[in-house]
């Protein structure tokens, strides 16, 4: 063995760790948010750190070409989907905003979960209150609308 593949095995045992540790903030932290970060930063650092060894360890132009490859990807994605998964978490409340120390989305002091939340709110009770009424309709006229019992009620008179 050279020395390259030393540095290899000591980058990949590093890189390794911190995404062993990056599966222990998903399980442990308290939050929605805090678990994001240890979900972005150190897993992906740990995949650098692993490709980083793997490229020290085999040292062909296939395997720097998959490292770059995979780095990319990750790059790219990762952020995107963070941010989708946080705006998600804000939306619904599943986070605990009021530890947020800066809220760009609060509008008027409310937070922009709760205003979304409010509204679904109102829209579920608008809903059941319309099924409520068509309910009463159907039992008043055996499932028949009002034009239609009201045209039988003066054929039959």
């Amino acid at each position: 063995m050279i020395v390259l593949d030393y540095i290899g095995a000591v980058f990949l045992l590093a890189g390794a760790t911190f995404l062993l540790i990056a599966g222990i903030g998903l399980v442990r932290l308290p939050d929605v948010f805090a678990r994001m970060h240890a979900a972005s930063k150190p897993q992906w650092f740990g995949l650098f750190l692993c490709c980083l060894g793997m490229v020290l360890t085999m040292r062909t132009v296939t395997w720097v070409a998959l490292a770059v490859m995979i780095l990319l990807f990750q790059t790219v994605t990762a952020p995107i989907g963070t941010h989708i998964m946080a705006r998600a978490a804000y939306r619904t409340g599943q986070g605990d905003l009021d530890a947020l120390v800066q809220d760009d989305l609060k509008v008027d002091g409310t937070p922009l979960g709760d205003i979304y939340r409010d509204a679904e709110d109102d829209a579920d009770a608008e809903d059941y209150a319309e099924d409520d009424a068509d309910a009463e309709n159907e039992g008043a006229t055996d499932g028949k609308t009002e034009k239609q019992a009201g045209a039988e009620e003066q054929a039959g008179s």
